[in-house]
């Protein structure tokens, strides 16, 4: 029976092949020129960035992309990270969250961790900080997608 380790060596073979041509990432912000900026910059390492104005609309760019990423603001039209937070959590439970905030409050910090945000990016981003945040993110969702498919692999033999 193939591990987590051996789905994400497939993967990251696939992904080299061109069978999977980049990571597909949803950012979540009504900031329309905050998405261009980050496009033209992820772009350049195959990040392909989806935007979204609201939870449904990133519910949908989700699922119809098969993005492994959600990167959210702090604050968009219908809601604020952690709304996105626990949207993923109840939608998409192996995906990770990146949000980009100016300022979080302290107490805020902690709420991130148990709703599952991966990482905090800070605005103005830093391009290599990003990409690699989003990288290091894709890759968990792979090895997250890897475990649950050989968990399930095992509970139907």
């Amino acid at each position: 029976m193939p591990t987590a380790a051996d789905r994400r060596s497939r993967l990251s073979l696939e992904s080299a092949s061109g069978s999977i041509s980049g990571v597909d990432c949803v950012v979540l912000s009504c900031f329309a020129d905050d998405v261009r900026f980050l496009a033209t910059l992820l772009g350049l390492s195959r990040i392909r960035l989806h935007r979204a104005d609201t939870l449904d609309e990133a519910d949908f760019l989700i699922t119809a992309t098969g993005a492994t990423v959600l990167v959210t603001d702090s604050r968009f039209l219908d809601g604020s990270w952690q709304h996105a937070a626990e949207m993923l959590r109840q939608r998409h439970p192996l995906l990770p969250a990146i949000v980009l905030a100016e300022v979080i409050e302290s107490g805020s910090l902690s709420r991130a961790g148990d709703l599952g945000v991966f990482d905090i990016c800070w605005k103005p981003p830093q391009f290599a900080i990003l990409r690699a945040a989003v990288q290091r993110a894709h890759e968990a969702t792979l090895d997250r997608i890897a475990e649950y498919e050989i968990q399930q692999a095992a509970r139907l033999s």
